[in-house]
């Protein structure tokens, strides 16, 4: 073990020797190359400090590498094309979403033949019940609701928790509803690029080709789909599957299926590739995060990259069809469940959740 150890620790050290070379070769072969589809991976928050973005590319035989790995101003510093972003100001002062559409815009005018996928770790709505109840409120009124869930979950809220045995935060009632503001604004300004669109239905349609197709994304969602194989608690709905419970006790903290993401990876894309995302990200293959308490405060620090690469990589199993669609759910839904789920899809939203037995990782 200490001999594995030390390999690593030495390969880790042989990528940062080769880091800053690295970037620059990164940089300068991007931007003079033309995509044949990209996939971009935002994890927004209310702080541009706080926000991550990746962006994918995978060629006709199915290669993916890395063109963005970026956080904070980054996200307008690093720019396609030779002209940089514009921004009069203090940089790090501008909003996510307005941060972000400056990128997206710079990306769609240097790959205007591209087509590309726009994943966002954020609910795009609001459930039905909570927005009936606020619209049309009043103090000193009770809040009628069928029950507190319908009021604190969307419909697909409720069926990833039920798919996939997860508890996550109310867009209504905890501080997720503060980020799903941020992107409210920052999906208006995207529907106002070229050819765009945003796929909430949960209906499988044919992909926006050269345009831009924007969906909903949940990180830990994808990973639990990815990893199917750590699982450790039965699923009601998959009662011959195993799955984790992620909330409280953690049996397998997101951390850990964070790892193994990156493990598989690494090993998908070249050399060069792998090295700088090493690199950026101080992780060892074999090892893991590196630094303090057993790298807990480099993933911490490094969360908001790795949840937008996670975003990017569901967005291509979006595109190739390897996502649970309403055609794939109808299936283990009871009529009525299924029919809440598809008719409050246009309102709510939808997440886009990869589907285990198709994804290959």
């Amino acid at each position: 073990m200490g001999l594995l150890v030390f390999l690593a620790a030495l390969n880790h050290a042989y990528f940062l020797s080769c880091s800053n070379s690295h970037s620059m070769s990164m940089r300068a072969t991007n931007v003079n190359r033309m995509a044949t589809n990209l996939f971009v991976g935002i994890d927004l928050a209310t702080t541009l400090k706080k926000t991550g973005l990746c962006v994918l590319e995978e060629n006709e035989d199915g290669k993916i590498r890395i063109l963005r790995s970026q956080s904070g101003t980054g996200i307008i510093d690093h720019y396609f094309g030779d002209s940089p972003i514009s921004i009069e100001g203090d940089r790090s002062k501008l909003s996510p979403s307005i941060a972000c559409h400056l990128f997206l815009s710079n990306l769609i005018k240097y790959h205007a033949d591209t087509t590309i996928v726009v994943a966002i770790d954020v609910p795009f709505g609001w459930p039905t019940e909570f927005k009936l109840n606020v619209s049309n409120h009043a103090i000193g009124q009770s809040i009628k609701a069928s029950s507190n869930k319908a009021l604190r979950f969307r419909a697909t809220d409720l069926f990833v928790h039920d798919l996939l045995s997860l508890e996550s935060f109310s867009v209504s009632t905890d501080k997720l509803g503060a980020t799903a503001i941020e992107c409210a604004k920052l999906l208006s300004n995207l529907l106002g690029l070229p050819n765009s669109k945003i796929h909430h239905s949960g209906i499988l349609e044919p992909i926006f080709k050269g345009g831009v197709t924007i969906i909903e994304t949940y990180p830990i969602g994808s990973l639990t789909a990815y990893l199917p194989d750590r699982r450790t608690r039965h699923s009601p709905k998959f009662p011959n599957e195993r799955r984790d419970k992620i909330k409280g006790g953690v049996a397998f903290p997101k951390r850990e299926r964070t790892r193994q993401f990156l493990e598989s990876f690494v090993r998908r894309v070249s050399r060069e590739n792998a090295q700088y995302l090493c690199t950026h990200l101080d992780f060892v293959p074999g090892v893991g995060f590196q630094g303090p308490n057993s790298g807990e405060k480099t993933y911490q620090k490094m969360v908001h990259h790795t949840d937008a690469l996670i975003c990017a990589f569901t967005a291509i199993d979006y595109f190739h069809g390897r996502w649970m669609d309403l055609g794939k759910i109808q299936a283990i839904l009871s009529e009525s469940e299924f029919r809440r789920l598809e008719q409050s899809a246009i309102a709510e939203g939808s997440i886009v959740i990869p589907d285990s037995k198709e994804v290959v990782f």
